[in-house]
């Protein structure tokens, strides 16, 4: 049985705070079978990282078989969705997307900056840029990529 009671996640960097997770409390039985679903950033993939020990709550508790998660279960695998090698994780956002443009001649900083605005906007990342990519889920770094 899988047991989570109050967990909450909250990332905190570079003056950005991002509440992952907020007070979810949920069983799932021995054979029952159960989807996580929800749109990109809503805290699905850092509730299977808090559920499988990869990754510490904030607060709130995740027991399995009645003994508390504190790392990887033996026997549990992963497959992780990794999209944050396609960009620069030393570069905010903005300047990953401004990279290839900056190839571009003609096209000065002003124009640039605006292009990076409207493609950020298109994929409802307008308050991205100036985050780094590893702040952001798979889901919004598959976006920016």
């Amino acid at each position: 049985m899988l047991d989570v009671r109050g967990l909450r996640k909250v990332y905190e960097g570079s003056g950005r705070r991002t509440e992952a997770v907020r007070d979810l409390t949920f069983t799932v039985e021995a054979g029952e079978l159960v989807c996580l679903v929800g749109p990109s950033g809503c805290g699905k993939t850092t509730l299977l990282k808090c559920m499988s020990g990869l990754l510490a709550p904030t607060s709130g508790e995740v027991t399995l078989g009645g003994r508390k998660v504190d790392g990887p279960p033996p026997g549990m695998a992963f497959v992780f969705q990794e999209y944050g090698r396609s960009l620069f994780p030393w570069m905010r956002v903005g300047a990953n997307v401004e990279l290839p443009l900056k190839q571009k001649k003609g096209l000065g900083a002003a124009r640039r900056k605006e292009l990076v605005a409207d493609a950020l906007e298109s994929v409802g990342l307008a308050d991205a840029a100036g985050a780094y990519p590893w702040q952001l889920s798979g889901g919004m770094q598959q976006r920016v990529a």
